[in-house]
């Protein structure tokens, strides 16, 4: 299991999105995200932890393929930080927030979060995207027009 860790401190991230969208809940995901050019790799990281699926990623015309191992199931994650987290070591502060969201900032599908849980969540994601060497938004404004319907990323301001 310490070879799954050293793979994921190296070449992983772990990390949550954000994204806004107007007159919802403003939606964050914890992912764990493992890309290599080294198929075989991936696939023995799936065998070990018994659960994933590599995909393709990337294909140019005279490159090599990138090949993408993404967790996003809140199971799926919680199921892999429990099996490498004695072994990380770089990334082990970024699991300890990971593990924080998992049991703090969860909302429920179809339910308008409180405004407790979207300050948690506020701040989880700033944290992490500190750890991750992300300069911290200086504001969640949003950029762009407003009354759009569709999902906008939200861009650091300074």
């Amino acid at each position: 299991m310490g070879y799954v860790a050293g793979i994921i401190d190296g070449e992983g991230a772990i990390f949550i999105t954000h994204d806004y969208f107007i007159h919802k809940n403003p939606v964050h995901r914890l992912e764990i995200r493992i890309g290599m050019i080294h198929k075989e790799a991936l696939d023995f990281l799936v065998k070990t932890l018994n659960v994933g699926k590599v995909v393709l990623e990337k294909s140019y015309a005279n490159k090599r393929p990138m090949y993408r191992l993404v967790y996003q199931n809140r199971d799926d994650i919680r199921n892999v930080l429990d099996q490498i987290y004695p072994y990380l070591l770089v990334k082990k502060q970024q699991a300890d927030i990971a593990y924080e969201f998992l049991d703090k900032a969860l909302g429920q599908r179809g339910r308008w979060l409180s405004e407790e849980k979207k300050e948690i969540r506020k701040n989880l994601y700033i944290r992490m995207r500190e750890l991750n060497g992300i300069a911290a938004p200086a504001t969640t404004e949003r950029n762009g027009k407003r009354g759009r319907s569709r999902s906008v990323r939200l861009e650091a301001t300074v």
